[in-house]
């Protein structure tokens, strides 16, 4: 192939589908041509009679019974002539464990024209950003972020990685404020700047906190751990409980993660803003 870009597509196309089918839908749904599994001379395959005539799955190989086809019986039911050093090739390259698992199972389900990808990628307008998503999820789904890492060491019971993924959708939902969503996105990625980073930069003289004047001002610390912010919490909790009637614990994993509850948006959201303060 001369184009280039072609080329890579293709390439990139391919790596994306392959898999090694480890159950009986999963052969079923394996695809004749371009098939890496599908060997003649260590080569996949390609017989322009079978693209031709939309014979794409390897289940055309196999009869009612879940025996491979014969010649003369493959070319009855796909319509095609083809000559036997075809027919022979195709049955040899077929994996003898995908023959087998066929031969066990007791009904054979025929697909439809396109390959399982293509069929998924069909069915959605945003094709190209589902792909995207399906290969983020496949080489970064079992990977903790440092910022997610640093809060799990924090917490003493640790706090779980989906929480903290879930803590972003929450700070959307309630409040609209492009701000407020900067100041907690910081708090989330460990990222805000405290007295400790900036006096490792050189910016201040001093580590110590603002408010408390005794210990080093750390993230957490600035949030739940300084006994001048403990104060601020506090009142906060009663003036919400004048407001409101519902008295709520000072949980420290939802002063800085956020609630996560349907019914706690309003307290999600004062509390976003007195973090703002």
């Amino acid at each position: 192939m001369t184009n280039t870009f072609i080329r890579e597509v293709i390439m990139a196309w391919s790596k994306y589908n392959f898999y090694n089918p480890s159950n009986i839908q999963q052969i079923r749904n394996q695809i004749i041509l371009f098939n890496s599994h599908v060997r003649i001379n260590n080569k996949p395959i390609y017989i322009s009679e079978l693209n031709d005539n939309n014979i794409v799955y390897i289940l055309k190989c196999f009869n009612e019974t879940r025996d491979i086809l014969s010649l003369n019986g493959f070319q009855l039911k796909c319509g095609i002539h083809i000559n036997f050093l075809i027919h022979y090739s195709i049955v040899s390259a077929l994996p003898r464990r995908w023959k087998f698992e066929i031969k066990k199972h007791h009904t054979i389900v025929d697909v439809s024209i396109l390959h399982w990808p293509l069929r998924n990628v069909s069915k959605q307008s945003d094709g190209c950003r589902s792909i995207y998503n399906d290969l983020v999820e496949q080489s970064y789904s079992n990977i903790t972020t440092n910022e997610a890492r640093k809060w799990n060491e924090w917490f003493p019971g640790g706090l779980p990685l989906g929480q903290w993924q879930n803590s972003f959708k929450w700070v959307y939902r309630s409040l609209k404020c492009t701000q407020i969503w900067i100041i907690q996105f910081k708090i989330l990625h460990f990222i805000t700047a405290t007295r400790e980073k900036l006096f490792q930069w050189n910016i201040v003289e001093s580590d110590v906190c603002t408010f408390c004047n005794e210990q080093i001002e750390t993230l957490p610390h600035l949030l739940v751990e300084c006994e001048v912010v403990k104060l601020i919490w506090i009142d906060l909790r009663l003036w919400l409980h004048e407001r409101t009637d519902i008295l709520i614990d000072l949980n420290v994993c939802e002063i800085i993660i956020g609630f996560q509850d349907e019914n706690c948006i309003m307290f999600n959201a004062v509390y976003l803003l007195a973090k703002n303060v």
